[in-house]
């Protein structure tokens, strides 16, 4: 199940040497749940109407998560943080074993390539990938024990879950911002540890960032003076890096077409001629289909870029397009021409009779898929995004022809962008497959990533196609826009909800929930909360469960008397007191998203009061540092302007 047996596995030292890492590390872990349990303090709840919470304790280390599983010691199950030591080795194997293979069913290194022993070793000896990884796994554990009708009774679980999953993801963003605040350079060593925290991280803010670093250490990897010391590596880190460096190429690529932006390099890393990282192996599409997605990724970029100048050439822009359609037919008849032979050579010998020729034979499905409807966001590309055109209507039919002639719809998860690229460009007689694509791969099973998180990009963007009186061409990226969603694809991969833990093939660079732009900030100027802070936002990305929020900020206010005739006498009282602000409510998610505005409390003079004859009224009002968190997914955001200020009387 694990592939071939790691290179540590030796009977001996070495063997033994392991052994004693996986037992410190739960100890460890262990070690620290205690330490953060005895420090814990009870915090008032939240309410969904915004009183005020004391969220002044807050753990800043992750513990261990809790499991679902009897434990022969009673514990508080209100207590997230508790966990049966013995448990947690099994949570990692249940990664190893049931988790990672989901994520990338594709993935069996051969054993000259060293099997999996590299992902067990880099788990083991990164505490900050360690949590993630059991948390993970103690999520995916928790459905599957459910479905299994095991879990009943266990119900607030799911809600510790979330948060310590959130919580390990803050703990990995710390970990790599120390790794890369460093100015000299890194080994490749440091490289891989640095590529392995990337594929794990959940930032929905800054994945285009984390993902800029990633893609620059993939080229890196093969510069001349890298060679030797890329010889050095133990063959299991050699394959670590070249796992990783192809994820981050993969989620490179289509994450840039998706989002209009430009690819971060040409990425050479995954040429067929430089024979070392293999696209197929890991996400079942081969590097000829995703090469040419970038490059007509690099063609939109162009394009765009010209238009501004108002220097684009059409005849140009169909000259370049001409030479990749070129390639994506010769593909296209090459890849029939060989699944053909295949099918053939299977009917002879029974149809797929053995594991290698089933892999092949999906891997060449994929492919196919990839391929046409990497045609369709070429027609867009060059055309525009209107699906009546003749070349639209050819790709999305070719399309769907590729997808139909899948044998399952288990292996959806790598398959995603091709279908939100396809589906946004179907016609109305077309739309009731792509439904139906979304219903069949969100079946029983629990699935990591599959057509139904991509549904809603595809369902907006026919939606504001029918719209009337609207005579722009509507794609993709317009749905993206409309819903909030930094990056489409990014919104399949990190969002635990209650029926299932979506998690795209391409896996953990980018978590979904996101704030669309900065929260705005502004002062209440009139009515009986006169004073109070009034923030306005949007996140998207959030599944279907309440959200919870904190607002906070430094306040400010100054008091006065005032006589009858709206005087304030110098020799009169006023009072200028300093508060904290800390608001807390909860919001339901509509579509996967919240959109409102949140108001705090209004300020207190406390005992101020005024001689008789005179009226107590607020002069001004003073907010620093406002900031917005999402408690539930432990995002934390600054507001626009994050001071305001407002002054009601001059004094």
């Amino acid at each position: 199940m694990y592939g071939p047996k790691p290179e540590w596995m030796d009977g001996k030292r070495r063997e033994m040497d392991m052994a004693e890492t996986i037992r410190r590390v739960v100890k460890e872990t262990t070690a620290e749940k205690k330490r953060i349990a005895m420090k814990q303090r009870p915090q008032k709840q939240r309410q969904s109407n915004g009183s005020t919470i004391d969220a002044a304790a807050k753990g800043s280390t992750y513990p261990a998560p809790d499991t679902l599983l009897p434990s022969p010691v009673q514990t508080d199950r209100s207590d997230c943080s508790a966990v049966p030591e013995e448990f947690a080795t099994e949570l990692l194997m249940h990664y190893l074993d049931h988790v990672f293979p989901l994520q990338f069913p594709f993935y069996t290194p051969s054993v000259v390539a060293g099997g999996r022993g590299w992902l067990l070793s880099i788990l083991t000896t990164t505490k900050p990938l360690y949590h993630v990884a059991i948390s993970l796994a103690a999520y995916h554990r928790r459905y599957m024990l459910r479905c299994d009708g095991v879990s009943k009774g266990h119900g607030q679980d799911l809600e510790c879950l979330e948060r310590q999953y959130a919580r390990a993801l803050s703990e990995l963003r710390q970990y790599l911002a120390k790794l890369g605040g460093r100015n000299e350079a890194r080994t490749q060593v440091e490289n891989i540890d640095v590529l392995s925290c990337l594929m794990f991280k959940g930032d929905a803010r800054n994945w285009r960032m984390h993902l800029s670093a990633a893609a620059v250490l993939i080229p890196d990897i093969k510069r001349e003076e890298r060679v030797a010391e890329y010889a050095r590596l133990s063959s299991a880190y050699q394959s670590a890096l070249m796992f990783f460096a192809g994820v981050v190429g993969w989620y490179d690529i289509l994450s840039c077409s998706t989002t209009g932006a430009p690819p971060f390099s040409a990425c050479e890393c995954i040429d067929a001629a430089l024979g070392y990282i293999y696209l197929d192996k890991i996400m079942g599409c081969e590097n000829w289909a995703m090469l040419l997605i970038m490059e007509i990724a690099f063609l939109d970029d162009w394009k765009k870029n010209l238009q501004i100048s108002a220097q684009l050439s059409m005849r140009e822009l169909v000259t370049r397009a001409a030479q990749i359609e070129r390639r994506l037919e010769d593909g296209i008849r090459d890849n029939s021409t060989t699944l053909s032979k295949l099918t053939n050579r299977s009917i002879s010998s029974t149809i797929l009779g053995t594991g290698v020729q089933e892999q092949t034979h999906l891997i060449l499905l994929i492919t196919r898929v990839f391929a046409c409807s990497a045609h369709v966001y070429l027609d867009v590309v060059v055309s525009g995004a209107y699906p009546e055109m003749p070349g639209i209507r050819e790709s999305v039919s070719r399309t769907i022809e590729a997808l139909r002639a899948l044998p399952e719809m288990a292996i959806s998860n790598s398959l995603t962008w091709a279908y939100c690229i396809a589906g946004c460009m179907a016609i109305e007689e077309e739309q009731t497959f792509f439904r139906g694509l979304a219903v069949s791969s969100d079946g029983d099973a629990p699935t990591f990533g599959n057509f139904s998180k991509a549904l809603p990009i595809i369902e907006e963007c026919w939606r504001l196609r029918r719209e009337e009186k609207r005579h722009q061409p509507v794609d993709w990226r317009t749905a993206m826009d409309s819903l909030g969603m930094s990056n489409p694809i990014e919104n399949c991969m990190h969002e635990p909800d209650h029926s299932d833990f979506a998690i795209l093939g391409t896996s953990v660079i980018a978590a979904s929930p996101h704030f669309f732009k900065d929260p705005t900030a502004s002062i209440i100027v009139t009515g009986d909360n006169q004073g109070a802070l009034h923030v306005c936002f949007k996140e998207a990305g959030l599944g279907n469960t309440d959200i919870d929020y904190l607002l906070t900020a430094d306040g400010t206010a100054v008091f006065g008397c005032f006589n009858r005739g709206n005087k304030h006498p110098p020799a009169t009282n006023k009072e200028t007191s300093s508060f904290k602000v800390a608001q807390g409510g909860s919001f339901e998610t509509k579509n996967g998203a919240v959109n409102v505005c949140f108001d705090g409390d209004a300020p207190d003079p406390g005992e101020f009061t005024c001689p008789p004859g005179q009226e107590r009224r607020l002069m001004s009002v003073t907010y620093k540092d406002i900031k917005l968190e999402d408690d539930t997914n432990g995002i934390e955001v600054s507001t626009s302007p994050s001071s305001v200020s407002e002054t009601f009387i001059s004094s």
